[in-house]
């Protein structure tokens, strides 16, 4: 462990008030000098004890610190379209950590405005569950969304214009998740819609109090 420079000061400062304690009382052979410089090297003493601790306590806070950061649990999503069918959306979740993470994903798709109800891994009622530096992937049609609506993919893209392509479709993301240490995390809700011009899903850059 590498020694506070000032207490390397201190030290010498003591070693000083020895030397020089001693010193007067060889001189002088003074019993006034002698408990004066006794009552330096003690209080110098003390105020070392005192600043060696409090740097013991910072050097113990920041290792603690940085443990700490590396169990919070991490996870990060992509969504990618197939490459031979743009119906086809693919949901990945990736895990850099050593631990094992459960999460839950809730998509909340809105179909102009209109909530769609869209049971199983992307409503938040099922666990998915990403090994320790893995990636867990699932995937959803855009058309069995747009049917809770009674409305197909060609519907959308012709229906589609520079107004309307923020509201056509869009996504709520929120991913709550836990690793295997116990330690709890979630993101925001993020906003998407998706483009029909496109054929992708387009985060919204700016936050928003889309839950409300």
């Amino acid at each position: 462990m590498k020694i506070p420079r000032k207490l390397i000061v201190l030290i010498i400062f003591i070693i000083i008030i020895c030397i020089a304690g001693l010193a007067l009382d060889y001189l002088y052979c003074s019993s006034r000098f002698s408990a004066a410089s006794q009552l330096i090297i003690l209080a110098s003493t003390l105020l070392v004890l005192i600043i060696y601790a409090w740097n013991t306590r910072r050097i113990a806070d920041a290792t603690e610190q940085k443990w700490e950061e590396e169990l919070r649990p991490k996870l990060s999503y992509e969504m990618i379209m197939g490459q031979n069918d743009k119906n086809k959306v693919v949901f990945r979740l990736l895990n850099p950590t050593d631990y094992l993470i459960e999460a839950k994903i809730n998509c909340n798709f809105k179909i102009y405005g209109q909530p769609v109800t869209f049971t199983g891994a992307y409503d938040g009622s099922e666990l998915w569950v990403v090994f320790p530096h893995q990636i867990s992937q699932g995937h959803f049609e855009i058309n069995t969304i747009l049917s809770k609506k009674g409305k197909t993919l060609q519907q959308m893209i012709q229906e589609r214009t520079n107004v309307n392509e923020h509201e056509q479709m869009t996504m709520d993301l929120e991913i709550s998740f836990e690793s295997e240490t116990g330690r709890k995390r979630k993101y925001p809700p993020r906003r998407h819609y998706f483009s029909f011009d496109k054929s992708l899903w387009v985060p919204e850059i700016t936050r928003k109090d889309i839950m409300a």
